[in-house]
């Protein structure tokens, strides 16, 4: 499954200044509502190229949208089902423009497999892949431990210190550090479990319409941790890499991509601004190792 935006939607637009107004003065950090959070450079449609190519045993794709579909999207795709937030989330909590509030629900989407992986849109897959790289032989899900550690005051830092001290509360189980950028094996009985321990916690995240210092990250951070806590998740490793499209290194990472090819994941991440040159040889790189166009694109 996918969580998607398109920030050049008008309505879309709309809908977030508003909200933002409506907010008043109350203090954001600068990346919650920062424009870098919400552009879309069609990273989406390179990643299911390389489901496509790399991850064909994968039997459906939900994405999960604000009113939205992609323009290159084809009309009622087969394998495909594109998923309202208000589907999801309660109508008192929406327009939610919060993606701790919206990866808290995604377990919660009708007919959704037991086991399942959750996509960022800017995570796409560079080589191969089989189930066993995300979940044991027995369904375990496999997580992506981060060399880096969760100390910092950015928004995505706080929610993993608050993830830290739910999950000490719940299971006396310390966690340190943060979770690479990768697809995120999860399961239905484990995100329903942890949901039903923490209502409060949860609907306190969901009433967020920004990024807020007190949410939970669910379904990227907390629930991994969850499952490896009590027993029914794993630590793992996976062939990996991460490409900040915003910082200089991200020039280079992608030049030495373009040459030598890309790694079982790939994460083309945009914390701040990514200048003209770069989003030129983003393109470039996108097309040039994900040229071929899956089933649900429009054929032009």
């Amino acid at each position: 499954m996918y969580t998607w935006v398109d920030d050049s939607d008008p309505a879309w637009a709309h809908r977030r200044d508003k909200a933002r107004a409506v907010g008043g003065d109350a203090p954001l950090h600068p990346t919650a509502a920062s424009a870098s959070r919400f552009e879309d450079h069609s990273e989406l449609k390179y990643s299911l190229r390389s489901l496509a190519q790399f991850a064909p045993w994968i039997r459906h794709i939900y994405l999960v949208t604000d009113q939205q579909v992609p323009t290159w999207l084809i009309d009622d795709p087969v394998g495909l089902t594109v998923v309202d937030h208000r589907e999801l989330l309660d109508a008192e909590n929406l327009p939610t423009f919060n993606s701790h509030a919206i990866e808290s629900a995604l377990h919660r989407i009708p007919g959704l497999s037991e086991h399942y992986l959750y996509f960022n849109d800017d995570v796409l897959l560079g080589k191969p892949t089989v189930p066993g790289d995300f979940f044991t032989e027995d369904g375990k899900p496999r997580v992506f431990p981060s060399a880096k550690g969760i100390d910092g005051d950015l928004p995505v830092l706080r929610a993993a210190q608050r993830n830290a001290e739910v999950l000490l509360d719940l299971t006396g189980t310390t966690v340190t550090h943060r979770y690479l950028h990768t697809p995120h094996p999860q399961l239905v009985s484990n995100c329903q479990d942890l949901e039903a321990r923490i209502p409060q916690e949860l609907a306190a995240t969901r009433s967020h319409r920004f990024r807020d210092p007190t949410d939970i990250s669910f379904a990227s951070s907390l629930a991994l941790s969850y499952a490896v806590a009590t027993g029914c998740g794993v630590k793992g490793k996976i062939d990996y890499t991460y490409i900040d499209i915003s910082e200089k290194g991200g020039f280079t990472g992608l030049l030495k991509m373009l040459a030598k090819g890309p790694r079982r994941v790939v994460c083309m991440n945009q914390v701040g601004k990514a200048r003209a040159p770069m989003l030129w040889l983003l393109r470039l790189v996108l097309n040039r190792l994900w040229p071929t166009p899956s089933r649900f694109e429009i054929q032009r």
